[in-house]
């Protein structure tokens, strides 16, 4: 045998046993779990005027099915960014154990693993068992360290008043498969901590413990009911996948779906009413070993709440269909990353807010569709990108601030609210769809405290009204560059693109009234249309394909609206802005606000 054929043997047998060793670590990890498969149903975004009493031009982007299952946002080994395997029949258990008021039954071949002491079930070696039945004080514990365990919940009603119905101790691993109904309601009473292992008390109708995990699969409906605090919570390193065809209903007094550790939602249906945030992956404070990450790639999502919908060190969105309705942030991190799916948000405060980044899409790809129904700030964070994707944003204070909202001076820490300005804060457009709105008043549809920067893409801007008064469509502390794509303006002009960005021509205050507006060449050739549905005052244009020496018609209903010769790189109404200043071409203003 030659030393190269040997040599490439070696190589084989080396990636063999690499293979070999990494599915040995994720399938023990993960259990029986499911195949990711999304729920979505790619239904499209709503109408963008769906919020009650505001008037809004109908330019939301067309939904696509753009739902993915996993694999954009896979981070490391992470078990919670993994794509698991499901099997998608109830799994043969060695044990069933049978809860019937005030008494409990075990019978199997894995009963001498079930310790039971009045209706409190302790599990304490791995193997499969299923629970059934109805108790108003049971509740089912997998021992501390105990790894390998699926819970087959079957129609199963469990109330309990002294812990969690059902609790995963530390360090353990487990799978609760979901068949029928299950309704599991914790009715701790905060004022009796009883759980010596952490100094807060962390009521859940489901607790997952120190460095536990949990993956909850099947194909029945769960029903939390976190009567005392939270609905499911998991403690400092802890994992928590929701996956398979499970429907989840899940209530809170206080967070529905939480882990200081990681959040996983793959599949199925997950609806969360909470009080204070809805789902939340966030350490205590001196806890540096806790990712704090949310991931969600696939399913159909529903959060309901009064404080922040989804709150997180880092979120990455990867696919499926969330809807957030919250009177806090919907999003709340230092990192957002959505890069597929489809996502509705109706807030009283910010759509996105990051204290560091938040970029939507990937390049080249299409997704995601992303409808900020409304909110006071669709989109707030210290840079913002734009890769790809339909984006629709309408804030009734700024549409998007590219600005620090952790009231420091830099772009570096997390959850504040001080919106100090960070003068290097951007907002990039790459590609995809970018469709801006503000109300008539003192609003920006674009407030960047550094600047703007298009390389691609479309976008619309719909800014705001009234003339003399800090209200604009592109509002930049620094400078506003546009070297690819497309970008219109409309609303009170506050800066223009400067001299090294493509061709642009200035509108003025030229008020562009309800009706359907397309610009064409002279060969009559529609670069791009918009639909108004009511009075933008001011506009200015810049685009890749505006071509010198090139003249061009913006038509409105059919007719003739505004016509222009693009004879330099800038043309028209200079130095008519509505806003303060209007220093055209060079991409400055006098008297400009901060």
């Amino acid at each position: 045998m030659s030393s190269a054929v040997k040599t490439i043997l070696a190589i084989v047998a080396v990636l063999l046993a690499f293979l070999v060793a990494v599915g040995l670590y994720i399938l023990p990890t993960l259990g029986e779990e499911s195949d990711g498969t999304a729920a979505s149903t790619g239904t499209q975004i709503s109408d963008t005027n769906v919020s009650s009493g505001t008037d809004k031009t109908d330019n939301s982007p067309a939904s696509n099915t753009g739902d993915k299952t996993g694999s954009d946002t896979e981070t490391g080994t992470n078990p919670a960014a993994s794509t698991p395997v499901f099997t998608e029949s109830e799994p043969k258990s060695g044990a069933v154990i049978t809860f019937s008021g005030s008494s409990v039954a075990v019978t199997g071949s894995s009963a001498a693993a079930v310790k039971v002491e009045g209706t409190a079930v302790t599990i304490s070696a791995a193997g499969t068992y299923t629970v059934t039945g109805t108790s108003s004080e049971g509740s089912v514990k997998v021992k501390k360290g105990t790894t390998g365990v699926t819970l087959v919940l079957k129609n199963l009603d469990l109330t309990c008043s002294t812990t969690a119905p059902v609790s995963i101790n530390k360090t353990s691993k487990a799978t609760i498969w979901v068949s029928g109904t299950v309704t599991l309601t914790d009715k701790e009473d905060l004022a009796n901590d009883t759980d010596s292992e952490t100094s807060t008390f962390e009521g859940a109708a489901i607790k997952v413990k120190s460095g536990a995990s949990l993956t909850v699969t099947g194909s029945g409906t769960l029903n939390i009911n976190g009567n005392c605090k939270n609905g499911i919570k998991g403690a400092a390193e802890s994992v928590i996948i929701l996956t398979g065809g499970v429907t989840s209903n899940i209530t809170a007094a206080n967070n529905g779906l939480a882990a200081d550790g990681a959040v996983a939602i793959q599949s199925g249906v997950v609806n969360v009413n909470a009080v204070n945030e809805g789902i939340k992956a966030v350490p205590d404070d001196g806890d540096a070993a806790s990712a704090g990450t949310i991931y969600i790639t696939g399913g159909t999502v529903t959060v309901q709440s009064k404080d922040k919908g989804i709150q997180a060190l880092e979120i990455n969105v990867g696919g499926g269909t969330l809807s957030v309705t919250s009177e806090d942030d919907a999003f709340n991190a230092a990192v957002i990353n959505v890069t597929a799916g489809n996502v509705t948000v109706n807030t009283g405060d910010d759509g996105f807010h990051a204290d560091s980044t938040v970029t939507f899409g990937v390049l080249g790809e299409e997704g995601p569709n992303v409808n900020i129904a409304n909110s006071h700030e669709g989109i707030e964070s210290g840079d913002i990108v734009l890769n790809s994707g339909n984006i629709y944003v309408y804030g009734t204070d700024d549409g998007i601030n590219a600005a620090d909202g952790s009231g420091n001076n830099n772009v570096s820490s997390f959850g504040g609210r001080g919106g100090m300005s960070t003068p290097t804060a951007t907002l990039t457009v790459n590609g995809g769809t970018l469709i801006v709105e503000t109300p008539t008043g003192d609003t920006d549809a674009i407030d960047c405290n550094g600047s703007y920067i298009q390389n691609g893409g479309t976008v619309l801007v719909l800014g705001g009204n009234s003339t003399g008064s800090m209200a604009g469509s592109v509002d930049v502390d620094g400078t506003i560059t546009v070297k690819g794509g497309l970008i219109v303006a409309l609303g009170g002009i506050c800066e223009t693109p400067g001299s090294d960005s493509v061709n642009t021509v200035v509108v003025g205050r030229t008020a562009f009234s309800a009706g359907s507006y397309v610009i064409k060449d002279s060969k009559g050739t529609e670069i791009y249309s918009f639909t108004l549905k009511k009075t933008f005052t001011g506009c200015w244009i810049s685009a890749d394909t505006l071509t010198l020496n090139e003249s061009y018609t913006i038509t409105k209903d059919g007719s003739e609206f505004y016509s222009w010769t693009q004879s330099a790189q800038t043309v028209g109404s200079a130095g008519t802005g509505s806003g303060w200043g209007g220093g055209f071409g060079g991409g400055g203003r006098t008297g400009g606000r901060r």
